[in-house]
């Protein structure tokens, strides 16, 4: 079964990373920000922060920072209590990253897999404007 996870950004605030901090860490040939094709970066990886941002002006005046959110390109941060309990689900799917949100530790989950490399993808299924698009999370 194909999940799709969109961001709910009337409650919750988005996240980001910092170029820099990415470049310094990781090497100006990591393009983690930027690239949704599946790359592996664990072997390299050094934690970095995240920093959540209020992405949508609206909505409650007293937005969160998620247990899950998906960014735009298919990465998706996770607390460490969502972590606990999707990590059996997602272990061979892709790596996990350790990052820092506001002091506390987390993680993005990087797939490692599409669903095309499984011919999973079912156009004649999909209604447009309620499939997949770039930056949906597949689970």
């Amino acid at each position: 079964m194909i999940y799709k996870l969109k961001p709910e950004l009337l409650s919750c605030n988005q996240f980001t990373l910092d170029q820099d901090e990415i470049e310094e860490k990781l090497g100006e040939d990591c393009l983690i920000f930027m690239d949704s094709r599946p790359t592996r970066y664990l072997p390299h990886w050094q934690t970095i922060g995240v920093t959540f941002f209020d992405e949508y002006p609206g909505g409650s005046k007293d937005k969160q920072n998620p247990d899950i959110m998906p960014d735009n390109l298919g990465k998706l941060f996770v607390n460490a209590r969502a972590r606990a309990t999707l990590k059996p689900l997602l272990e061979n799917a892709g790596e996990w990253l350790p990052v820092l949100a506001d002091g506390e530790p987390g993680y993005l989950f990087n797939p490692l897999q599409l669903a095309e490399d499984y011919q999973a993808v079912d156009d004649a299924g999909v209604t447009r404007g309620q499939g997949l698009q770039l930056g949906d999370v597949a689970v």
